[in-house]
């Protein structure tokens, strides 16, 4: 076996055997190599060829990377993913620093990796489909580590915003049916807040939502659950007891405490 310029023994590829879209090298140090066509390729490799131990070790990294690569695109071709989520992946991988700034460096120039084009389309897929607000959409994208420059520019008409907030209405309202109107009201309210919509936008959605007076609606409700509990405890208590499990009653419903005992002095 001859010498490489640096002194040392060079390696002879032993046998090349292709498996699927993988290529088996064996060298004759023992060592076997399970590279892509790409690698395979790049190197010129046939059977006998020498190679020196520094052809040899960029032969394994190019062949690492490489593998590295066909991760990723199997990454992004599952769904789009920012240049933060790529990094986190590869860490989780072992890739060294070196190894993830190249697959970063490989998947933009192919124009498979843009923070920028990637939150556009997801602030727009969250808006449309998911109808969440423009300050929950801007979390999301922060915790995905898109830079705040990027997030600057991005639009969310307030017409969105109003319809969006406005479509979580029948489902909240169901949510929180079995409260009274003046407390749905309220947990409404934060719910949407929550959702990330604008102030306006949420108003807009209550003012829909809540036509009709929420107190005049609730003192009509508390009458009638009154006169329920009224008819079940009636015939077992009188005077305070009764009284009693009227207020626990009503309370227990999300009643105000004010608004129960204005309706017990009516009793």
């Amino acid at each position: 076996m001859s010498s490489g310029a640096n002194g040392k023994k060079a390696l002879t590829v032993k046998s090349i055997a292709a498996k699927k879209d993988r290529v088996v090298i064996s060298f004759s140090n023992g060592e076997i190599l399970n590279c892509s066509v790409d690698a395979y390729t790049e190197f010129r490799l046939y059977a006998n060829k020498e190679i020196s131990s520094a052809e040899f070790k960029k032969l394994k990294e190019y062949a690492t990377n490489d593998d590295f690569y066909s991760k990723a695109l199997s990454m992004i071709s599952s769904r789009p993913h920012s240049e933060m989520e790529i990094r986190q992946k590869f860490i989780e991988l072992k890739a060294d620093a070196e190894s993830r700034n190249k697959i970063v460096a490989r998947l933009k120039q192919n124009g498979l990796l843009d923070d920028k084009q990637f939150a556009v389309d997801y602030a727009e897929e969250l808006s449309e489909y998911k109808h969440e607000g423009k300050h929950l959409i801007l979390k999301r994208l922060k915790d995905k580590g898109i830079d705040e420059n990027i997030l600057n520019k991005l639009q969310f008409p307030l017409k969105n915003e109003k319809n969006n907030a406005l479509s979580w209405m029948e489902s909240l309202n169901k949510r929180y049916a079995k409260s009274p109107n003046s407390k749905k009201y309220q947990q409404v309210k934060l719910a949407l807040r929550e959702k990330g919509f604008e102030p306006e936008a949420i108003e807009y959605a209550l003012a829909k939502g809540y036509e009709d007076n929420p107190e005049c609606e609730d003192r009509d409700k508390l009458k009638k659950d009154l006169k329920y509990a009224l008819d079940k405890y009636e015939k077992k208590y009188e005077g305070y007891a009764l009284r009693s499990h009227l207020f626990v009653c009503l309370a227990r419903k999300g009643y105000d405490y004010d608004d129960i005992n204005n309706a017990l002095e009516d009793i």
